[in-house]
């Protein structure tokens, strides 16, 4: 991805599949894709962000827009391959923290019974045997 390809992005980003978007008000396949990526992947931040005039709105919310501005404000392929992608991220994340939860779970269970009271009453239990 080179710096050209890079400022499109960052220049075209507010463009529309329809041609009302800005500045060039481009339409279509002459808006490039990582322009087309990037315009997805910012107006879903944006809604899922808080900013000083709304909280950020619900990640259900902000797909169901995405989902809405497909073929008119954002290209249908790109909107799609965002839901998927993040769908799987998602999982990932939550299978990882499944395992990881699972992991301290096994560990707590199988690390012996050392709590603050348990460790008193074995100290006295030895000093009256002593």
């Amino acid at each position: 991805c080179g710096s050209e390809e890079v400022a499109a992005a960052i220049r075209h980003h507010h463009e529309r599949l329809d041609g009302t978007g800005y500045p060039d008000r481009l339409t279509g396949s002459d808006i490039p894709v990582s322009a087309q990526v990037v315009a997805v992947v910012d107006a879903y931040t944006a809604m899922t962000s808080d900013r000083p005039f709304r909280a950020a709105f619900s990640a259900e919310y902000a797909l169901a827009q995405l989902r809405r501005g497909a073929g008119t404000q954002f290209n249908p392929a790109v909107v799609d391959a965002f839901v998927t992608a993040r769908d799987t991220v998602l999982a990932e994340d939550e299978c990882a923290r499944r395992v990881r939860l699972s992991s301290r779970l096994e560990a707590a269970l199988l690390r012996p019974r050392e709590t603050p009271l348990a460790s008193r009453l074995a100290k006295a239990r030895a000093q009256v045997r002593t």
